[in-house]
């Protein structure tokens, strides 16, 4: 069943006239799909029961869509309890999840889901200006809109302030001006903020890993690019510049299983994101890529003083096959 959502998934995405990563083979992965369609790129996993999403897989979904400036978004069919409602947008880990049909319509028809869910039950985004207004053009009081909606005078505020309404106060809001105040909830975009959301993942130097592995990162750290280790992609690690653009995905060939197919995939990746792509090696060596991913020596690496040099070695380097 998951490789039928994942198909779909894709059928869809590519209908849409996005640029999709290869399936890999490589199992399990923190993301299955990587999207691109102009300047908007889309990381997706693809569940069919979503309890699946444990949190560390979110959190390093997550963190790689930060630093790609892409959005992360889980399709879904069910929990382990009940299956998922088309038409609104969960959350869990702070990455949104839908279900198939509500990615579909929003795709293909430019349907924006209303709902999102959060602790207690369902939610909607209101127009909080436009609920100012109203009421004040009205000569209205907060506790008019209060006893209307069946809440507090500090929610009616709260809601003027931004904050989401659950669906039911909504509709008794909407009912009572005779006006739509509901706003559609973007899946591509981050969490309503009344979800509770995650610390954002910190890397210490000393939280880099061990051996050449962890010299390697802790070197990009010292030329000047913020590292993060991944545990669940095709890539040790993903970079990006402090002080620039520029992202690096980037392994430790010499102590990943299945190198081929990493690299492979891990270039594809590049193609798709648009980012450069290293493995690094211990030892002196005459190829300078594998599959088409640039091949950098820990002697050449030693030798690179700022971002620049070394970005420019794997533009050189990048698409070769030996």
């Amino acid at each position: 069943m998951r490789a039928t959502l994942l198909a779909q998934t894709r059928e869809i995405l590519d209908r849409a006239g996005y640029y999709l990563s290869t399936d890999s083979a490589l199992r399990p992965l923190s993301f299955d799909i990587v999207a691109r369609r102009d300047d908007e790129l889309l990381l997706l996993k693809v569940l069919t029961n979503v309890d699946g999403l444990t949190e560390p897989v979110a959190n390093e979904l997550r963190i790689i869509a930060q630093f790609l400036d892409a959005a992360p978004l889980v399709v879904g069919e069910r929990s382990s309890s009940r299956p998922l409602e088309d038409g609104a947008v969960y959350l869990r880990y702070g990455v949104n999840i839908v279900t198939f049909d509500t990615l579909r319509e929003y795709l293909q028809d430019g349907v924006e889901p209303l709902v999102y869910a959060a602790p207690g039950g369902f939610y909607v985004n209101l127009d909080g200006a436009k609920l100012r207004a109203l009421r004040e053009g009205r000569g209205l009081s907060l506790g008019d809109l209060a006893q209307a909606a069946g809440v507090s005078r500090r929610a009616i505020g709260m809601y003027e302030e931004g904050m989401g309404a659950m669906v039911e106060v909504a509709m008794r809001l909407e009912d009572f001006l005779e006006e739509t105040l509901a706003l559609p909830s973007n899946p591509f975009q981050a969490a309503p903020p009344q979800a509770p959301q995650p610390d954002d993942i910190k890397t210490s130097l000393h939280g880099l890993g061990p051996g050449f592995e962890g010299t390697v990162l802790r070197h990009m750290t010292g030329l000047g690019f913020r590292v993060m280790p991944t545990m669940k992609s095709p890539f040790s690690a993903i970079s990006k510049e402090n002080l620039g653009p520029d992202v690096v995905l980037s392994g430790v060939a010499d102590e990943m299983p299945d190198l081929e197919k990493r690299a492979s995939a891990t270039a594809n990746l590049c193609d798709v994101t648009e980012t450069y792509g290293v493995f690094f090696v211990e030892r002196t060596t005459t190829r300078v890529a594998i599959e088409g991913m640039p091949v950098l020596s820990r002697q050449e690496l030693e030798k690179v003083n700022d971002p620049e040099a070394l970005l420019k070695i794997l533009q050189e380097r990048r698409g070769k096959k030996r």
